[in-house]
This record gives C-alpha cells, sequence and structure tokens, in this order.
C-alpha cells in the first residue's frame, strides 16, 4: 500500500445561506440521491476539485491493456470518462451514472471534445446498485469496470463490491476510489466533542486496497465547507441518522473553525478486483 504526501487545497465557496443551515450534512444516505446529483449538475465541476483530482489519479493507476469493453458507474460530469476516453481509443464505453442531468453534462463534453471521440460511446441512465444480482449468461460482461467516488453510496459496500465484480469477463478488472473511514476527521472529532453524533457512513475496511492518499482542503468557513458538499450533491444523512438542529448544527460549525480553522481532510481509498476473486 502506497500513502502519497497531504496535499493542501484552498477551497473557496460563498457562504451557506441561512435556510440551509437546518439541513444534515453526510456523504452516504439510500434516498434522494437522484435528486440531489441532479440538482448540483450545473454547479458541479465548480466544486468538485477533489473529485476532478481522484478520478485523474484513478486514471493513472489503470494499467490494463486496452480492453474491449468499459464500464463506468457513476460517471457524474465525465471527469473519469474523459481520462479514460483519451487513454483506450478503440475500447467500446458505456458510461451510466443515477441522475439524467449529470449525463447530461457529460455528453455535452464529449460533443466539444476536440478532437471528437471515435470510440463507440453509450450513456445511460443506471444506479450501481441495480448490480447486485448476479449476471445471466446473456448479460453483458466488461473487461474492465470503473468507478470514482460512487461506491460509497451503496447500501452495502462490500456485497456491491462483490456484485459489481461479477459483471466482469474472466481477465477484467475492476478499478475504483471511495472515501476512507478517517475522512473528515475534524468534523468527526468535533461532533464528538460537542456531544453530537455524526451522519456520516464510513467504508469499512475494504478489499482489493492499491493506495491510499490524504488530501487535506482548507476553507474559508465551516459554511463554505458545507456549502461546496451540497454544491456537488455529496450530502444528505444516512436513513438512521436524526438531523441536528439548527443550533447544533450553528456550535458544531463554530468549533470546527476555532479547533480546526475550517481544515477538513479527505482520505482516498483507490482499489482493484477480478471477477473471482476478492482482490489482486
Amino acid at each position: 500500500m502506497l500513502t502519497s504526501p497531504a496535499m493542501l487545497y484552498d477551497g473557496k465557496t460563498p457562504p451557506i445561506p441561512k435556510r440551509l443551515l437546518k439541513e444534515p450534512i453526510a456523504v452516504n444516505s439510500n434516498s434522494g440521491i437522484r435528486r440531489r446529483f441532479s440538482r448540483s449538475a450545473k454547479s458541479y465541476d465548480d466544486n468538485a476539485a477533489i473529485q476532478r483530482r481522484v478520478a485523474a489519479r484513478l486514471c493513472a493507476l489503470i494499467d490494463d491493456p486496452e480492453p474491449k469493453q468499459c464500464l463506468e458507474l457513476g460517471c457524474g460530469t465525465g471527469f473519469l470518462s474523459l481520462c479514460l476516453l483519451e487513454k483506450y481509443q478503440s475500447s467500446t464505453f458505456t458510461l451510466t451514472d443515477i441522475s439524467p442531468d449529470m449525463l447530461a453534462e457529460t455528453r455535452t463534453k464529449l460533443e466539444q471534445h476536440q478532437p471528437p471521440f471515435a470510440q463507440n460511446i453509450t450513456l445511460k441512465p443506471l444506479d450501481f446498485r441495480e448490480l447486485t444480482t448476479p449476471p445471466t449468461e446473456q448479460a453483458e460482461r466488461y473487461d474492465l469496470i470503473t468507478a470514482s467516488m460512487v461506491i460509497h453510496w451503496g447500501d452495502n459496500i462490500l456485497n456491491t463490491l462483490s456484485a459489481i465484480s461479477q459483471h466482469l469477463t474472466e481477465n477484467g478488472r475492476f478499478y475504483y476510489s471511495t472515501i476512507g473511514p478517517n475522512t473528515f476527521k475534524e468534523w468527526q472529532q468535533t461532533l464528538n466533542s460537542c456531544g453530537l453524533k455524526s451522519g456520516l457512513r464510513l467504508p469499512p475496511h475494504l478489499p482489493g486496497i492499491i493506495e491510499t492518499e490524504t488530501i487535506t482542503t482548507k476553507h474559508n468557513s465551516a459554511a463554505s465547507f458545507l456549502n461546496e458538499l451540497r454544491r456537488t450533491g455529496a450530502h444528505g444523512p444516512r436513513q438512521d441518522y436524526t438531523p441536528l438542529t439548527h443550533r447544533e448544527l450553528k456550535r458544531a460549525m463554530n468549533a470546527l473553525e476555532q479547533n480546526h480553522n475550517a481544515a477538513l481532510t479527505w482520505e482516498i481509498k483507490y482499489g482493484c478486483l477480478t471477477a473471482w476473486q476478492n482482490s489482486v
């Protein structure tokens, strides 16, 4: 396992509207995912520096020879899509996302790209959680499946990873990136010190990890951090979470600024799985 040095990103976003202060904060939810990401499709690219960086790193880690059939889960606005299309110019791609609005943003980028992509590219709406059942004999199998900053939205991450891997060809590989358990450790520590519970649903120990990266983001305020997540659709608590009250959230935000200067750490896990094994 490789661990890169922490990097500093100076995130600057407008203050969060007061009406949104009542909304809870989390990075995983089983409800409203399509709605949230659809609403953030237009603002996503301007607030997704971390996701853009992670997609580029995941693309660099993929060293497979030219795969024939490629499937991307949760393509979003196309950060990883464009990188892979430039890398594998003879492959056939199926790009999917739960949000039609996100797919529309990716389609626009593909249409505007110069020179035009010559590959066979299909875009279609798909909730990757639908891949939880084993594929039929007639189902399409893929030489390469990718998912960047997506799988933590699954109901059961370990089952999700296993299910997705079953859609690979015999020698296919599934490359993914996701958040690690130490993501937003400052926020978790802040809530704990305030006697409040966190709505974050963070992944367990994951199979096939090939690299871990730590990225520190510095914000002008706690509000800008929360606002940035909302502008990328990455908010909404887990189903069993009781949202913080307005007063509780304000108290936690003030503590985050006082104790951590509104700096937040992302722990990124990169993994690779095969069709018939848990990890490579």
